[in-house]
């Protein structure tokens, strides 16, 4: 696992490079990523905004849906499957 000093050290790193590379005036948006094995067990047993009305509808159902219909954002963390999870991690 990446420690936060070696993550700090490798986005300056990149980030001098960059400022070689890129025009003057140029902007760089940084962005954090959940690690995407989390979400389906974190989120599966909530209920969903959509099901709010008759306390019926929970994150499961809608991955499940996703995944069936085929247009699931993320097939691999977003799924009941753990192997297929741990696969995709």
């Amino acid at each position: 696992m990446t420690t936060p000093d070696m993550f700090r050290k490798n986005v300056v790193q990149v980030l001098e490079s960059l400022e070689a590379i890129l025009p003057a005036g140029s902007h760089v948006v940084l962005i954090g990523l959940v690690d995407g094995g989390l979400i389906y067990p974190v989120m599966a047993d909530r209920l969903h905004p959509i099901g709010q009305v008759g306390n019926n509808v929970y994150y499961r159902d809608v991955y499940n849906w996703f995944n069936c219909m085929e247009i699931g954002p993320c097939v691999g963390w977003m799924n009941s499957n753990a192997t297929l999870r741990k696969i995709t991690s």
